[in-house]
């Protein structure tokens, strides 16, 4: 795992210190899978119109980097609305994404394993037994999507979509 993206982990526990192993996890799947899996998994649009509608923590920013380039990142949707991005810019931005995002699991494996030596030397302040537990599931099942830990659901109250950040730049310059 290069420095940048540690860099990357280290800076979403400090802006979510509730954060969680699985919380970390998922920043890794998106990050080395993009979107897609929404797709595969049938994508409800109403819903994610109504996350839209219902955002309100405007205390994240617009774009939360999440790849060490910096290009793939999760657009906040409170934000994004108190901006005047209009919700069809987002939808278009995720499907957009999702069939031009190149996803790359290999990766997923091998930070899914420096993460646990980052935990283990205490680079990463996260919890041992979360990593072991959720370490067991995917030896049994592999590596999928997961959803947020309760806590951060409560604390944070996540709605996002995970994207480009090109694909904003024609709004936000108008």
């Amino acid at each position: 795992m290069n420095e940048k993206f540690i860099d990357i982990i280290i800076s979403h526990i400090q802006n979510h210190p509730q954060a969680e192993v699985v919380d970390i996890y998922k920043l890794l799947y998106q990050v080395a899978n993009g979107p897609r899996h929404l797709f595969a998994a049938g994508m409800d649009f109403d819903e994610l119109f109504r996350q839209w509608e219902s955002a309100e923590n405007f205390d994240e920013p617009a774009f939360e980097k999440i790849s060490a380039d910096g290009r793939l990142v999760r657009a906040h949707f409170a934000p994004l609305k108190k901006m005047g991005i209009p919700f069809e810019v987002v939808r278009n931005a995720l499907i957009i994404t999702a069939e031009s995002y190149r996803p790359k699991p290999e990766l997923l494996i091998e930070w899914w394993r420096e993460l646990g030596e980052l935990i283990n030397i205490r680079v990463i302040p996260l919890s041992k037994a979360q990593y072991e537990a959720l370490d067991e599931e995917f030896q049994q099942w592999g590596f999928v999507a997961k959803h947020h830990s309760e806590i951060f659901k409560k604390t944070y109250k996540p709605a996002y979509i995970v994207s480009l950040t090109e694909l904003y730049d024609k709004n936000l310059n108008e």
